[in-house]
Parts: structure tokens; C-alpha cells; sequence
């Protein structure tokens, strides 16, 4: 399984501000479901991006963005 290509951390400020959710947010090139961790347990939501060819990850907490991350690769939080 290839890991997902993160290219911005943190609160979006583009257009995906319309999507819904309130969670923490992040772009990444790869569509969730290449690239869904099975062994993590926590609830994933996925918003593709299609004529910017990104997917918007969207999480429930920061904790459980981080775990993410740090499964597969991007920066950690600080």
C-alpha cells in the first residue's frame, strides 16, 4: 500500500471550507481509499477535490489526524 503524498497540514482555507465537517482537515493527491488504514480505528472522512486532483482528509481531532500523519508520512504536529 503507497503512502499518500500530503501537501498542506492543517485547517484549510480554500474552497474546502464549504464542504461539510468541522474536523481537522488536510489535502493529500491520493484518494482515501488507496491508502486507508485498516489498523487504525477512527472515523475518516474523504472529500475529493477532483479539478484540483486532491482529496480533503477530514478528522475528528487533531490526535487523530496526527496518528495519521505519522502512519503515513508528512510532518508531525507540534
Amino acid at each position: 500500500m503507497s503512502s499518500p503524498h500530503i501537501r498542506t497540514v492543517g485547517l484549510t482555507k480554500t474552497r474546502a471550507r464549504a464542504l461539510d465537517g468541522q474536523g481537522y482537515r488536510f489535502h493529500c493527491t491520493r484518494p482515501i481509499a488507496q491508502a486507508r488504514p485498516s489498523s487504525i480505528d477512527m472515523d475518516i472522512q474523504m472529500s475529493p477535490i477532483t479539478d484540483e486532483r486532491l482529496t480533503l482528509y477530514s478528522f475528528r481531532s487533531a490526535g487523530d489526524m496526527q496518528t495519521f500523519i505519522e502512519q503515513f508520512g508528512g510532518d508531525v504536529l507540534e
